[in-house]
This record gives structure tokens, C-alpha cells and sequence, in this order.
């Protein structure tokens, strides 16, 4: 048997409890269990915090790219953390300033869905050096839109060249390509249109709309 003394036996130090070691057994349980609780208790707390700050960093950084994006010519590099980056596009190679593009995408009314992007038809939908179509490769065929209609072409020849940049080459032998190579065009009449504009498409075709007053032209590819 253990005897223990009580902070009010300190008082009154006649009196004595006893307890047995069970009892000592179950007394220590039960701190070591209001311990764990209060643990517990912290570290979630702790874990509540750091969340709510991070969800308070990201909606502020979120706030501060509006800003950047609404207010062109405030600052060009926003850092974050350890890493940045640009609100603007960085000059070229020779500190000349990029060509901006008008992102709005060629499509008729009766277009539905998702504007395909990054795709081997972005040409048709995107257009950038033409209203038309640079050559796609719905391989094995290759297709460019004209005014007039769809030019279609088979090219089984590589050609390899040198890889060049503003008449400059960086790499020889490097550029392995199939060029496009037409062989006839699809059109209908005397039909020109100022544009050809996607009309339909899945994951494996496009399909492609000519139109000039009443006369209209669909291809699918």
C-alpha cells in the first residue's frame, strides 16, 4: 500500500488517505488521457489556422491578379514565394516586343460546346496568318481551308532542313517535316468566302463551314 498526502492534508497533516497502486494506475490514466486531449485539441486548432491562412494567401494573391490583369502596365513580375511570374509577355530575343493576338475564335451560330484550343485544327478556329487555315495533318491526308474551298493533299516524302529563326539557323539537320503539298481543292461554284469558321467538331474531326449570301459550304475531316 502507498500512502499519499493531499495539498488539504498539508494542512492537516494528521490526516492521511491511502490508495492502492490500482487506484495510482487509474489516477495517471486519467492525465495522461486530459494530456493527449489537450494535444489533440492544439494541433487542430494549429491545423484550422494554417489553413485558413493559406486560404486567405490564395484569395488575396487571386485579388492581386485582377488587379494586375485590369490594370496593365503596374508591374510585370509578381513574385510568390521563392518563384514569379509575368503579367505581361517578356520581349524577345532581341528585347523587341512580342505581336498580340485578338483571342476570339471563328465558329458558326449553330456551334455548340467547348472551343477546341492547342488542337492540329487551332488554324481554322484561331486564325492568326490567315482567315482561312494554316495546314492541318488529319494524317494521313493534310488539308488547308481557302477562300474558295478545302485543299486537300498526300505527301509520303520527309524533307530535312535546317531549323532556322528570322532567316537565322540555330540547328542543322534538325527540321524533319511531311510539307503540305495540294493536290486539288473542294469548292462549290463561283463561292469565296472572306472566312471559313469551325462548324462542328469531335475528338476525331472537324467540320469546317464556307458561306457567301445564300451559298454555303460544309466539309467534315
Amino acid at each position: 500500500m502507498l500512502q499519499v498526502k493531499h495539498l488539504r492534508d498539508m494542512e492537516q497533516p494528521s490526516r492521511l488517505t491511502t490508495m492502492s497502486v490500482a487506484d495510482r494506475m487509474l489516477v495517471t490514466n486519467r492525465y495522461f488521457s486530459l494530456t493527449t486531449l489537450f494535444k489533440f485539441t492544439m494541433k487542430t486548432l494549429l491545423s484550422v489556422w494554417l489553413f485558413s491562412a493559406a486560404m486567405a494567401f490564395r484569395i488575396a494573391m487571386g485579388f492581386c491578379w485582377v488587379l494586375v490583369l485590369a490594370t496593365p502596365g503596374i508591374c510585370q513580375t509578381v513574385q510568390v514565394g521563392k518563384a514569379s511570374f509575368r503579367s505581361d509577355l517578356p520581349p524577345d530575343s532581341e528585347g523587341n516586343s512580342r505581336r498580340l493576338m485578338k483571342a476570339k475564335p471563328l465558329l458558326s451560330d449553330r456551334f455548340e460546346g467547348a472551343v477546341p484550343t492547342n488542337d492540329w485544327c487551332s488554324s481554322l478556329v484561331w486564325p492568326s496568318n490567315s482567315p482561312h487555315s494554316l495546314p492541318m495533318f488529319p494524317h494521313p491526308q493534310a488539308v488547308q481551308a481557302h477562300a474558295k474551298g478545302l485543299g486537300i493533299g498526300y505527301n509520303p516524302i520527309a524533307s530535312v532542313s535546317d531549323s532556322s529563326h528570322k532567316d537565322k539557323v540555330f540547328q542543322r539537320g534538325t527540321s524533319y517535316k511531311f510539307p503540305y503539298r495540294e493536290s486539288l481543292v473542294v469548292g462549290l461554284g463561283s463561292l469565296e468566302s472572306p472566312n471559313t469558321v469551325l462548324d462542328q467538331h469531335s475528338d476525331w474531326t472537324v467540320t469546317a463551314l464556307w458561306q457567301q449570301d445564300s451559298d454555303q459550304l460544309r466539309a467534315t475531316y
